[in-house]
Order: structure tokens, then C-alpha cells, then sequence
């Protein structure tokens, strides 16, 4: 090999390396902080660039990068190339084999909230169910999130007319809202005074009615 074409080879390598689409990774991240959505898509089609030139899309970074993708034309209401970019995530996660990560679970709850946006009840649910069932599997499902994703789930179950399945989903979102999250007793409050007896904590009272958990 040439000194020239040794000193391409080094320069391919540097541009190609897993370091400089982390990099783009992290730029794309601060500029959707920052509100610069248009500018973080450009760093992320930059990095998917590098890695599809490198062989690497399908890998675990080339999921963090279609996340990226995906929230940046989330933010530009670019809703339905944001979950393409989603469903491509989930799609490389299952072909490397690591669905239960938190891109892949990122994905299917991002690619849940936007099919149930656009009045697609069917696909949101798909999504959401799998995305507890990566919640579960990662130790993640009993914490405020999971108790959210849970009533997301009870809600699209009773839109689409399953009333028994939005019971049983409302129900587990309770159990794991009181035990991620248990109320803490206030000095000389009586029982009668309590927030949690008779719906003077934003609804929890009417929780037969499941108007309560709207607003997680």
C-alpha cells in the first residue's frame, strides 16, 4: 500500500469510526435541546451517512441515530417520517437483537404516542403493548412511567371497545403509580381530611370512572 493510499485509509477510518458519529449524536441531541431541530437532522442524516458508508447501520448505534432521527422530525411535525424513523429503530433492535434497550424501547412508546396522535388505535396499541413488555423485561415497567404507559394502554384498549382488557390495564396502572410512588402521611391529618379518600387528589376518588389518571 502507497503512503497515499494508506493516508485514505486512516482518514476513511477516522471519519467512519463509531467516535465521530457518537459525536453527531451528541451535537443532534443539544440542538433538539436547544430547539434547532432542523440543524440536529442534519447531524443524525450526517452519521446514518457514515455508518451506511461503513457497513454499521444496522447496529446499536445505528438505532441511537434513527432515534435521533425520529425526534427531530417529531419536532418539526414531521409526524409520520418520525415514526418511520421509529419503526426502523425497532427494526434494527430486533435484528442485532437488542429490542430491550432503552432506544428500543424509546421508539416503540414514541411510535405508540404517534399512531394514537394520528387516530391509528390499533397500531398504537401494538406498539405500547410490546413497549411494556420491554418495560417488564428490563426491570422498568413499576415507576411513573410504566403506570403512564400502562394507562395509555387502558385507554386505546376502551376506545376500541375492550372494556375488560382497559379494566385490568387501569388497574395495574394504579397498583404501580401507589407502589412507585406511595403518598407520604402528613402530620395530623385525619383520615376524613386525607386526599385519597373521597377524590381530593385530582380525581383519584372517581378512579371507577378512570377520569382520574387524564393527566399523568
Amino acid at each position: 500500500m502507497s503512503l497515499e493510499q494508506l493516508a485514505m485509509e486512516n482518514l476513511r477510518l477516522n471519519l467512519f469510526s463509531p467516535d465521530s458519529v457518537q459525536d453527531l449524536i451528541h451535537a443532534g441531541c443539544s440542538k433538539i435541546q436547544m430547539g434547532h431541530p432542523k440543524g440536529a437532522l442534519d447531524d443524525f442524516v450526517k452519521g446514518q451517512a457514515m455508518l451506511d458508508a461503513d457497513g454499521g447501520v444496522e447496529s446499536t448505534v445505528g438505532a441511537s441515530v434513527m432515534v435521533g432521527i425520529g425526534s427531530a422530525r417529531l419536532a418539526m411535525a414531521d409526524h409520520e417520517g418520525a415514526a418511520e424513523a421509529y419503526a426502523e429503530v425497532c427494526r434494527i433492535c430486533l435484528a442485532v437483537g437488542a429490542l430491550e434497550c432503552a432506544d428500543g424501547l424509546s421508539a416503540l412508546t414514541a411510535l405508540g404516542n404517534i399512531r394514537h396522535m394520528q387516530g391509528c388505535s390499533p397500531e398504537a396499541l401494538e406498539a405500547w403493548c410490546e413497549a411494556r413488555c420491554v418495560r417488564e423485561a428490563m426491570g422498568l415497567l413499576e415507576c411513573p412511567a410504566g403506570a403512564s404507559l400502562l394507562t395509555n394502554i387502558g385507554i386505546v384498549r376502551r376506545m376500541t371497545g375492550d372494556l375488560e382488557g382497559a379494566t385490568a390495564a387501569y388497574e395495574e396502572a394504579r397498583r404501580l403509580h401507589f407502589a412507585s410512588a406511595p403518598p407520604t402521611p402528613v402530620v395530623g391529618m385525619t383520615l376524613a381530611d386525607s386526599p385519597w379518600v373521597g377524590g381530593g387528589h385530582g380525581g383519584y376518588g372517581c378512579y371507577g370512572g378512570y377520569g382520574g389518571y387524564g393527566g399523568y
